[in-house]
């Protein structure tokens, strides 16, 4: 490898670890919450939301919430993200208590979310693209593949005219 490829495989790892950097961290702190990104995985919410989808949240201030809006929330205990809709809530002091429900399903969820189990409110969906993240969390195989792919690719020697 010589000087050049060097360099341009350099200038694109640069540019992944930074556009890695702001998904990861700079979203993180633009839009105030611990998952600005996520990607839908049932169908409780269509036809609102669709398995693959990527939604894209805000920090939200539980007291600004209200009936309608649909928020991701981690229940205590879970390390499951959920996106459904708020349906009703009922503020008993400094605390809220949240009730949802998914817009596909037929009752509402069995479980209370407090405040502090949310996570942010939706406010962006980009359809479908999601499925990509979808297919290499069931096939890992294949994200390795991928790699491996564009590695090959990167490092074939280029042809050069004589």
């Amino acid at each position: 490898m010589d000087k050049a490829q060097i360099k341009q495989v350099a200038i694109i790892i640069l540019i992944i670890v930074s556009i890695y950097a702001f998904f990861t961290f700079g979203l993180k702190i633009i839009l105030n919450t611990d998952v600005p990104i996520a990607v839908v995985e049932s169908g409780s919410m269509e036809p609102t939301l669709n398995v693959g989808d990527i939604i894209i949240a805000k920090g939200v201030n539980p007291d600004e919430l209200k009936i309608g809006d649909i928020i991701i929330f981690q229940l205590k205990n879970s390390n499951v993200l959920i996106v459904h809709r708020i349906v009703n809530i009922i503020h008993k002091g400094d605390s809220v208590i949240i009730y949802t429900k998914g817009d596909n399903n037929p009752v509402q969820d069995p479980w209370i979310v407090t405040g502090d189990e949310v996570k942010g409110i939706v406010i962006f969906r980009i359809p479908f693209l999601g499925y990509i993240s979808l297919i290499f969390q069931k096939t890992p195989q294949l994200y390795l593949a991928f790699i491996i792919l564009i590695l090959i690719i990167l490092f074939i020697p280029q042809t050069r005219k004589k």
